[in-house]
């Protein structure tokens, strides 16, 4: 007994640590939805979906919505091919290249970036706040300006765009100032003047383009005089620069591709800090619904009107608008969306004008925007009532095996809601079953076999109901299927992998029990399957005769209706008979001779052989003739139908039972050459066996 009751307690112990641990991981993945933009402290955007954010009190990391809200403690990382912005309230700006993780925290002492990878670049807002990047053995602080620290392996590089900095390596502190770059080895700082400037693109920018190409204009300052060199590159090593070109007045415009960047300029062996920009490709603005001059007809006063756009990749919002002048002053329809949707009420009738504009994130630069502006005229007719029209031609057919008759109709607009009437008579004088339909559609279930018929009305409230057209329906029992391939008595070839079966049932019930059997009773079952499909793959049994059926099965597997047998024959392959005259690739002169003999060996278990002789022209072989017997020589004597040149001629070893050959093989291609005078002896009578030309 006290066994008994420690057995209990150790269960009931690990049931609540179960419980518990469940318990917690459901708080760990819902209570993030508790925190709201009062709490955050910024917002983040990015290239593609490929950020994840881990908040400071939990351990599951999550993807990133673009426009996400950005939370004190916050653990973001990016991956391969992305990057993130992220906004903070304070005007402070962060931007992480790819491959990079930051906790950012955001406290009355300033903004703290701590990072162990990766690129962050930090520019201040219009107020100052201390800003400073921490790795693990470095620690760079700002109070205002532009800053750009990467982490790679022991090395830490520090560019200064704009203000000045402090940077603590190891306890050894040092300050530098805009346009000056610092390289951290070890806990050894080394700090170097920029000679030349990048301004623009920034670090990081984004550009967006509708274009297979877009021009960028490139920015730069240099304190020497002379020719610079503008490089890009899709490594940051500069390994293949894929794009250059030349100024002496410190700008250039070049033509891109989209993609990832990265450039730099350099002049007389000195290089500028490597900047990084991003052009991304978009769809070109389309209108879909309603195209321009449409026409639009909708009933009633209060029908809306439903509008579509095509999506953009990279937008994070639209702003849609609707106005009855073209210049679109004074909307009286303006939404922020982020949908390329949307269904507007209260439009009055007439030629109006709408248009959509594509919302990017912020610091986006649109390098060739384009919107469309459309004309529609709306109609708004008068709301009439219209009568259900039952999508059924004729009559409507359903078998007693059907789970679900489904009765549908066409439906009309402002009903609110149909009524199904289902007779065993035309006039509905006896109904049999009476119900309501929200959808234009309803289930009447499994019924039994017998005629029926069936109606619908519509339900307009404060109007007289419609009555559609009465419908037959003729519920019947299944019966067998009709099968289509094979027809019974065909022969396959012993060499064929698969067997198609195929077969029609009238009622499509749907499902079905396959089988294949040594002998027509089924008593000898060598396979048997369920399908729902009217046709089957049958692996090559072997050689003999099979039958074959097919019967409809309910879903528990009983047969409703037992198809009737049908057979096929697969023949056993027999010895390849083996060419013994002529000699293969021989020559014939028939100047002195009356008789070719064609002469093979005998082969176990065939009682007949066909020999087809072709005759070679062009490289292709012609048929000329096709003999038949029972024996293992054939002679020919009449050559009228040969010409000089090749002959090719094979023979065929048939087993039959009953008529029904059930065993073949065949000789490989013999050759010989035959040359023929132009003076033929006569053909004479005696050649052996029944001849068969085709």
């Amino acid at each position: 007994m006290k066994s008994w009751d420690k057995e209990a307690l150790l269960i009931f112990l690990c049931f609540a640590v179960i419980t518990t641990s469940v318990y917690a991981l459901y708080r760990e993945m819902t209570l993030r939805i508790e925190k709201n933009s009062s709490q955050s402290i910024g917002s983040i955007t990015f290239k593609k979906k490929s950020a994840e954010r881990k908040y400071d009190e939990y351990v599951i990391w999550e993807d990133i919505d673009n426009n996400a809200l950005v939370f004190n403690y916050d653990s973001i990382r990016t991956f391969k091919g992305s990057a993130a912005f992220i906004h903070l309230k304070s005007g402070t700006e962060i931007s992480l290249d790819e491959d990079t993780m930051i906790v950012i925290i955001s406290d009355d002492d300033g903004v703290k970036i701590n990072f162990d990878r990766g690129s962050v670049s930090a520019k201040s807002g219009d107020a100052a706040e201390n800003i400073s990047l921490n790795t693990k053995d470095v620690s760079v602080s700002m109070n205002k300006g532009e800053i750009n620290v990467k982490q790679s392996e022991d090395i830490v590089d520090v560019n200064i765009s704009g203000g000045e900095a402090a940077i603590n390596a190891g306890g050894d502190i040092k300050k530098i100032d805009e346009n000056v770059k610092a390289q951290i080895v070890k806990g050894k700082t080394e700090v170097k003047k920029i000679s030349i400037i990048p301004e623009y693109p920034s670090d990081n920018a984004f550009f967006v383009t509708y274009k297979e190409l877009a021009g960028i204009d490139f920015k730069w300052k240099s304190e020497s005089a002379g020719t610079d060199i503008v490089q890009i590159s899709k490594e940051s090593n500069f390994t293949n620069i894929i794009y250059t070109s030349k100024s002496s007045n410190g700008k250039c415009g070049i033509n891109i591709s989209p993609g990832d960047y990265y450039w730099k300029v350099t002049a007389r062996g000195e290089s500028s800090p490597v900047k990084k920009f991003i052009l991304l490709k978009d769809s070109v603005p389309e209108q879909i619904y309603p195209g321009d001059n449409e026409k639009v007809s909708v009933t009633g006063d209060e029908e809306t009107v439903n509008f579509k756009w095509n999506q953009s990749e990279h937008a994070a919002a639209y702003e849609f608008e609707v106005a009855q002048n073209q210049t679109i002053e004074k909307p009286f329809k303006k939404l922020r969306l982020n949908m390329n949707s949307v269904s507007v009420e209260g439009i009055p009738a007439g030629h109006l004008w709408w248009r959509v504009n594509r919302i990017y994130p912020d610091g986006f630069i649109i390098l060739d925007d384009k919107t469309i502006i459309s004309g529609f005229n709306l109609e708004r007719s008068v709301f009439t009532r219209i009568k259900p029209k039952p999508i059924h031609d004729g009559e409507m057919y359903a078998s007693t095996l059907t789970e679900n008759i489904i009765l549908n109709w066409e439906g009309g607009k402002g009903v609110k809601d149909y009524k199904v009437e289902i007779s065993s008579d035309n006039q509905f004088k006896n109904i049999i079953r009476s119900s309501n339909a929200e959808m234009p559609f309803f289930n009447a279930g499994k019924m039994s076999e017998g005629r029926y018929f069936w109606r619908v009305s519509a339900n307009y409230e404060k109007w007289e109901s419609p009555v559609s057209d009465a419908v037959t329906l003729i519920v019947s029992a299944p019966k067998p299927v009709v099968y289509l391939s094979p027809v019974n008595g065909t022969i396959f070839a012993d060499n064929e992998d698969y067997i198609k079966f195929l077969w029609n049932d009238p009622l499509d019930t749907n499902s079905y029990s396959f089988e294949i059997s040594a002998d027509s009773d089924f008593k000898n079952i060598i396979s048997s399957s369920k399908t729902d499909l009217s046709s089957y793959l049958l692996k090559n049994p072997g050689s003999g005769k099979f039958y074959w059926r097919v019967s409809i099965i309910d879903n528990a597997g009983t047969k409703i209706a037992a198809g009737a047998p049908g057979f096929f024959f697969i023949p056993e392959a027999l010895e390849k008979p083996s060419a013994v005259l002529p000699s293969n690739m021989g020559v014939i002169n028939l100047d002195n001779l009356d008789v070719v003999r064609f002469q093979w060996n005998k082969v176990t278990g065939a009682d007949q052989y066909e020999v087809e002789i072709f005759q070679r022209e062009s490289g292709a072989d012609r048929s000329l003739i096709v003999l038949n017997t029972d024996k293992t020589v054939i002679e020919l004597r009449n050559f009228s139908f040969f010409d000089q040149g090749t002959v090719v001629w094979i023979v065929r070893a048939r087993k039959s039972v009953k008529g029904k050959i059930t065993a073949t093989s065949e000789s490989d291609r013999n050759y010989f050459v035959l040359k023929i005078n132009d003076n033929l002896s006569a053909p004479k009578p005696g050649v052996s066996g029944t001849i068969y030309v085709r």
